[in-house]
């Protein structure tokens, strides 16, 4: 008897051609895959998209979009796009973001407060409050007054209170820092602006002068008011519809950061009681069943350094923001060699890990 060795069919005879598939936006691809890929092409919106890709494919972090987009594949992918979130405000009463009365936020002596915005009308707004004007709880509010002038009111006794204005105009639709600082001593209100290019709010650099007025107050009530952004006196006064991309309270002129609101600390979309804690242990609560966290992003290419493990063909997403849509290319290179499956938070769902997905921003 003889024995006749007979090779195994070679890995590349067994694979297949996926037809292609046509994606939001008229996008076709084709996908060469292995028998053993069931690869899945979905399009659906993603609302608290957080996901985790298992690590049977050496890809050992997460994919959190509803962070900044930011796509950190160790070992097989590296990828990093920081995406701006905003807290979007219809301009209703009761949507708001706040954070409870705090001993840290019962500033008295010298005060300092900025925000970033971007508003439809700076007519009246509210930029930053602790002030409950029908309990006679307050203590200091950042505003723009009818003019569209920053405006800073604080108050000595919780009731009555002293405001001074800034000399610049705002113009509506147009995205600020502001920043107001209050010299307890000497009772000065000083006021800044810039158009941010590319600076953190916590720079200080490029701000603009806007007036020094002076006061005759020497000290700030310690109210039990909540700090607010977005309105006062609890959720109803100040409202305007718009973008509020960060808020801070620092104790003392350039001193210590004692609130600090940033959208990145909530998920995308979060909305009506969804709640966040930010650098300085504060939990902000979203107020209001139309205010929501968005995200928006420019059209950009993003090249991906992808091993042999992970590898996608020529994808192109669409991914649309609060307004318009706007487009969001991840090139990848090669074929895709092996796959896992991942699991989108907001659905439960069980999805490929290379499945693409549509962003709602």
């Amino acid at each position: 008897m003889s024995w006749v060795y007979r090779r195994p069919p070679d890995v590349r005879q067994r694979r297949k051609k996926v037809p292609p598939s046509t994606r939001a936006g008229g996008t076709t691809f084709n996908r060469t895959v292995n028998d053993d890929v069931d690869l899945t092409d979905d399009t659906s919106r993603v609302h608290d998209a957080a996901r985790t890709v298992d690590e049977a494919v050496g890809v050992t972090d997460s994919i959190t979009a509803a962070k900044t987009i930011n796509v950190e594949i160790t070992d097989a992918v590296g990828i990093k796009d920081a995406t701006p979130y905003f807290l979007d405000l219809p301009g209703t009463t009761g949507h708001y973001v706040s954070t409870p009365d705090h001993v840290s936020l019962d500033i008295t002596d010298d005060l300092e407060l900025r925000v970033d915005v971007q508003l439809d009308s700076y007519n009246s707004a509210a930029l930053i409050a602790k002030w409950d004007a029908p309990g006679d709880e307050r203590s200091y509010l950042f505003t723009a007054n009818t003019s569209r002038q920053m405006e800073l009111g604080v108050s000595s006794d919780g009731s009555n209170n002293q405001t001074r204005t800034s000399t610049f105009t705002l113009v509506d639709g147009t995205r600020y820092h502001l920043r107001v600082h209050w010299d307890a001593s000497a009772s000065v209100f000083s006021f800044f602006y810039r158009i941010p290019t590319g600076e953190d709010l916590t720079s200080d650099v490029g701000w603009i002068a806007a007036g020094t007025p002076t006061g005759s107050f020497t000290s700030i009530f310690s109210s039990t008011a909540i700090v607010e952004v977005g309105t006062s006196n609890t959720g109803t006064s100040g409202f305007k519809a718009g973008e509020r991309r960060r808020a801070i309270i620092y104790d003392g002129i350039g001193g210590t950061i004692v609130a600090n609101f940033e959208p990145t600390d909530f998920f995308l979309g979060d909305s009506d009681t969804d709640t966040a804690v930010d650098s300085t242990g504060k939990t902000w609560t979203i107020n209001g069943a139309s205010s929501e966290i968005k995200a928006r992003i420019a059209a950009k290419s993003i090249a991906a350094e992808i091993s042999d493990d992970v590898a996608v063909t020529d994808v192109t997403s669409r991914v649309a923001n609060a307004n318009a849509p706007s487009l969001i290319l991840l090139m990848f290179s090669t074929t895709l060699q092996k796959t896992k499956t991942m699991q989108s938070r907001s659905s439960k769902r069980l999805v490929s890990p290379m499945t693409l997905r549509g962003f709602t921003m």
